[in-house]
């Protein structure tokens, strides 16, 4: 389909604004979903563009939906379609992953480096205030950005994680050299084509390296941005994802100054965790970032299902009431 413009309402005055991105495609969602819009957009940022969807009425101002570390944006396929209809959705695919651009050679990808994307949308789409749905990364790196500016958003909803573990001395002893090393030598190699291989294969491995969190049928939310064919042989594929990913700067973190940034936090917040993940998040830190919010927030609640990691792709319907409800409760859609 070819590259059009539009003009779309992505800001919060209520007016037409110029046009924000470039509308890729519109498509008609399979299944359950067929009568729910979706666009592909690429917004442009300085060295590159952001790629991503946009779920529901480009009329109103979305929710910005933040993926987890090496996801994309297509995670939020099954469960978008079941809250779109009540706030529009901006699912965007982080630099680095999906369909989005890398960040610069001779860059590390860090943690805080979400943040500065958040930065970077916002301004760009003027908006006063905004909405934030987050999984594992994109929440952890969400609810960084809240703190630090807690009067730009309107709510947030967090699953999985709000914080990451908190690890002793002697793991990050042991971690950061290594992968230091690793990390460098990746520098030196963002112009070689990536392993090539069949996309069985390669949605196998991938399958393997998420800890099987994602069920083997759902896997083609993630592939279809996760792998493309190779440029030198058409039969082939590989992955579209930076190298350099695979690196994540992970530093060990001033404990006391995030604690401090989410005791700032007084919008409606909705955390979701998953009982059956990978991801226990019960040492001392995550335990205690949940009581301050507990104390401090009025507005804040917290939900356990069954699922794992990805309990967004493999069980959607049992997150989308419980997000539901929360917009009643707080007053976020009018019925």
């Amino acid at each position: 389909m070819a590259k059009i413009m539009t003009k779309v309402i992505l800001n919060n005055k209520g007016k037409f604004t110029e046009p924000l991105f470039v509308l890729l495609g519109k498509s008609q969602c399979n299944g359950l979903h067929s009568k729910v819009s979706v666009k592909e957009i690429k917004i442009p940022i300085p060295g590159g563009h952001i790629a991503g969807k946009l779920w529901g009425n480009d009329q109103q101002q979305p929710i910005l939906a933040l993926h987890g570390w090496q996801d994309n944006c297509g995670v939020w396929d099954p469960l978008a379609p079941m809250l779109c209809d009540k706030k529009p959705i901006l699912a965007i695919d982080l630099p680095g992953h999906g369909f989005s651009s890398w960040i610069a050679p001779g860059a590390l990808q860090d943690t805080w480096d979400v943040v500065q994307y958040i930065i970077e949308l916002k301004n760009y789409f003027k908006w006063d205030k905004f909405s934030i749905l987050g999984h594992s990364l994109g929440s952890v790196a969400g609810l960084r950005y809240a703190g630090l500016y807690p009067k730009n958003v309107d709510f947030f909803i967090a699953i999985e994680n709000l914080v990451y573990e908190d690890h002793d001395i002697d793991h990050f002893l042991k971690y950061l050299p290594k992968a230091l090393e690793k990390s460098q030598m990746s520098q030196h190699a963002l112009n070689n084509e990536p392993p090539e291989s069949t996309m069985e294969e390669l949605t196998y491995k991938l399958y393997i390296a998420m800890n099987k969190s994602v069920d083997k049928q759902n896997m083609h939310y993630l592939t279809q941005r996760a792998i493309r064919p190779s440029k030198r042989d058409l039969s082939k594929f590989c992955y579209t994802r930076d190298i350099r990913l695979k690196y994540l700067s992970m530093k060990p973190p001033n404990i006391k100054f995030l604690e401090t940034l989410f005791s700032r936090l007084s919008f409606p917040l909705l955390y979701i965790k998953a009982a059956n993940s990978s991801y226990k998040l019960s040492d001392e830190h995550c335990l205690r970032v949940r009581e301050i919010l507990e104390n401090n927030n009025p507005y804040y609640e917290s939900h356990t299902v069954g699922g794992s990691h990805h309990v967004h792709i493999n069980n959607p319907e049992r997150l989308a009431p419980i997000i539901v409800d929360f917009f009643r409760k707080h007053k976020i859609i009018q019925e």
